[in-house]
């Protein structure tokens, strides 16, 4: 509405704001239901707005796709106080699919055409519960997370469905069992809530799409609903074992000895294993036999059994029973490379990352990556002059404590997000300095992710 308005931001804690103030003309809406909707969006025409309600007990899910090839659109969701929820890019291959946690908030989906000038149809569809069939579409990040009203608060019905979320603007790891050691079969985004279907010691079980289980930890996510009297579940998933298989080049392998026989004597122990050679003291009087056995040359006065052997002098100190060889797993090194890595291009409206390694205190230690954002508008007013970039670090290995990210005069450890701010044409540039800094075999394989997501 035009006129005057007054606005109050309320927050913790000190320092800069960034107010962006954006105005949308106001438009005739659709209310969507369970049936699709199959419209065409017309070159150069208004978005196409539609209304729509989450379920109170179940996850509801706004699919939005089209068969027009070459032709590309962008949804935003908004809450009903007007706050953007997401903004989904979809197209002829992908799609976009935003799902709505259980509750009574009311949502608006606002589609329009990457290019105005193109035209291209359009379905749009509603699905309530797990298991509906819709089109594929991109992981989804929230164009701005999704904090609770400051002001207007909501109580959480006692029999609404438990839901967890990410507490802060980092995604959370879903793997496919309940142990760091399965791997991650997807990723819970802010924004975008999970319903529960159970619990297994201090690991909630996810509905993921396709019938699939996934498990996230329970001290790394929010719980919304009721989540008091989960069921509770048997994973059904053995824990992964290691296996006699070669590992592959640069892989971490930990060996373990454990000792098969043991001979005791008056003041010395022998242990043996078959790919190990003996030093034995020099006045042992008997041979082991090919089972391995130590017998007296002797006739034993006591029942047959595996007697110590008789030593007729006392070994000095310079006489210990070692293995000839040691058996030691070298610590993987980070080759060296060139002052900078492969840079990190990140076209406009997608997602790229780079990596690379860096070990500790041998190989290369320092790593430099430049980054560019491509596709940009030089001109800020126009589609594409503005975006938002967000830069993530993510570690594997041996020693990821030891591993700083330095950028903007910061550093940063593994796992954080090291930028997200606006850019435009003459902002999009920069670099990333990764430095392994300290630890004993540090050898570490660095992820840098960086987004791109147009803001006008």
């Amino acid at each position: 509405t035009a006129g005057i308005h007054s606005i109050l931001i309320g927050g913790i804690g000190a320092g800069d704001y960034i107010l962006l103030l954006d105005g949308q003309p106001a438009a005739e809406s659709e209310v969507l239901s369970d049936t699709p909707v199959d419209t065409e969006l017309s070159a150069n025409a208004a978005p196409l707005v539609f209304q729509f309600s989450a379920n109170a007990d179940q996850l509801t899910t706004l699919s939005v796709s089209t068969s027009t090839l070459d032709f590309s659109f962008v949804v935003v969701v908004r809450a009903a106080s007007g706050q953007i929820i997401a903004v989904l890019n979809g197209d002829s291959t992908t799609g976009a699919v935003f799902t709505a946690p259980p509750g009574n908030q009311s949502y608006e989906a606002r589609i329009s055409a990457v290019n105005p000038a193109l035209a291209g149809n359009l379905v749009i569809a509603l699905a309530v519960g797990a298991g509906q069939q819709v089109p594929p579409g991109p992981v989804v990040t929230p164009e701005v997370e999704d904090l609770p009203d400051p002001v207007q608060t909501e109580e959480v019905e006692p029999d609404a469905a438990c839901t967890v979320s990410s507490p802060d603007g980092n995604n959370r790891n879903i793997h496919q069992g309940p142990g760091e050691n399965f791997g991650v079969v997807a990723q819970l985004v802010p924004g975008q809530p999970l319903a529960v279907t159970g619990i297994y010691q201090n690991w909630y079980a996810i509905a993921l799409p396709g019938q699939q289980r996934g498990w996230v930890r329970n001290d790394v996510v929010t719980t919304a609903g009721n989540c008091d009297n989960l069921p509770l579940l048997d994973p059904g998933v053995a824990a992964p074992t290691a296996t006699s298989t070669p590992p592959p080049a640069g892989a971490f392998v930990t060996a373990t000895y454990t000792p098969s026989q043991q001979v005791a004597g008056p003041t010395a122990t022998l242990t043996h294993t078959p790919t190990q050679q003996q030093v034995a003291p020099p006045t042992i009087t008997s041979t082991p036999s090919p089972t391995q056995q130590v017998v007296p040359t002797n006739t034993p006065t006591s029942p047959p059994t595996v007697v110590p052997p008789t030593i007729t002098s006392t070994p000095s100190p310079t006489q210990q029973i070692v293995p000839t060889n040691t058996p030691t797993s070298p610590a993987p090194v980070a080759p060296p490379d060139a002052n900078f890595n492969s840079p990190l291009n990140i076209p406009l409206d997608s997602t790229a990352s780079v990596t690379d390694f860096v070990s500790y205190p041998e190989g290369d230690r320092e790593d430099r990556v430049r980054w560019d954002v491509s596709g940009m508008n030089p001109n800020t007013v126009l589609s594409g002059g503005r975006a938002r970039l967000i830069l993530a670090v993510s570690c594997f290995g041996t020693g990821t404590q030891h591993i700083q990210f330095f950028t903007g005069g910061q550093t940063y450890s593994c796992g954080q997000t090291i930028v997200d701010r606006e850019i435009t044409s003459d902002s999009r540039t920069g670099q990333v300095t990764i430095t392994a800094i300290g630890g004993s075999g540090t050898y570490v394989q660095w992820v840098l992710t960086g987004t791109a997501t147009r803001i006008n």
